[in-house]
């Protein structure tokens, strides 16, 4: 029987599952959101980061050879 990769269930988890060269990239992303906006939600969506504040704001994401971000609605 093949194992089932398992979900993150937290930006921290989503963060360190990702490739070893990305996360540093990810982690200043996810403190640059922070600072932009101190009033932001962090969870998962459509299983990647994203902030939200009354509605999503932005999400990003780790692929094979890129990192994705993602604006959602107008600030």
């Amino acid at each position: 029987m093949i194992a089932k990769k398992v979900r993150p269930k937290t930006v921290a988890e989503y963060i360190n599952a990702a490739p070893k060269e990305a996360r540093v990239k990810l982690r200043e992303m996810r403190a640059c959101i922070r600072d932009a906006a101190p009033g932001a939600t962090e969870s998962l969506k459509w299983g990647m980061p994203s902030f939200s504040y009354k509605r999503i704001l932005v999400t990003f994401a780790a692929h094979k050879h890129h990192i994705g971000f993602y604006l959602l609605r107008q600030l």
